[in-house]
């Protein structure tokens, strides 16, 4: 299997389960922040992200400011 065909493979995986493909330009400072912070924390930026937002969405449906 090809390389190209592993990667086709993956990505039909991944949309079947459900999961989303993001690409984002940020800034320098933004990109170097996460970085640091994943590392520190020794997780990935993806993992990183996802709890970072799943977090913000609790306190937000916790203080009512969402539905």
């Amino acid at each position: 299997m090809t390389t190209n065909e592993r990667q086709s493979r993956y990505r039909a995986k991944r949309r079947t389960e459900g999961d989303k493909r993001l690409s984002i330009w940020v800034k320098k400072d933004v990109a170097d922040a996460l970085l640091t912070v994943a590392n520190t924390l020794s997780v990935t930026q993806k993992h990183l992200i996802e709890k970072l937002l799943l977090s913000a969405i609790a306190t937000l449906k916790s203080t009512r400011q969402l539905a």
